[in-house]
C-alpha cells in the first residue's frame, strides 16, 4: 500500500522508481510464497488441482486486471488509477488480517 500511494503522489521520477521497487519486491516474492505455502497446507494428491486453480485465478487477474486498469487510467488518470487500486488492496488486507487472527486463535484454543 505504501508504494501505490507513494507511486501515486510522486513528484519527481527519482520517487516513482522508489515506488515501483517497492511494489516489485511483494510481487516478485509472493508467488513463490503461496506456492510453498499450498504445498505445506494440502495433501500431496491435491497438489496437482490445486496448483491449477492458482495459476488459472492468476491468468485471469493477469488478464482482466491490465484492461480494469487501462479504463480507470483513462477516466481517472494514472495517479487516479493508481488510489482506485488501494481500494481493493486494502480489502484483502483485512481479508489475510482476519485470516491470520483467527489462525492465530485456533492455535491457541
Amino acid at each position: 500500500m505504501a508504494g501505490l500511494l507513494l507511486a501515486a503522489a510522486a513528484p519527481s521520477f527519482g520517487v516513482f522508481l522508489l515506488a515501483m521497487a517497492l511494489l516489485s519486491v511483494p510481487h516478485g516474492a509472493i508467488f513463490p510464497v503461496v506456492l510453498s505455502m499450498l504445498a505445506e497446507s494440502l495433501d500431496p494428491i491435491a497438489l496437482p488441482k490445486a496448483n491449477s486453480y492458482l495459476i488459472g485465478v492468476s491468468n485471469v487477474v493477469g488478464i482482466g486486471a491490465p484492461a480494469a486498469l487501462g479504463a480507470i487510467a483513462a477516466w481517472l488518470g494514472y495517479r487516479g488509477m493508481e488510489l482506485v487500486t488501494l481500494l481493493p488492496t486494502a480489502i484483502l488486507l483485512g481479508v489475510l488480517w482476519a485470516m491470520v487472527r483467527r489462525s492465530r486463535a485456533e492455535l491457541v484454543a
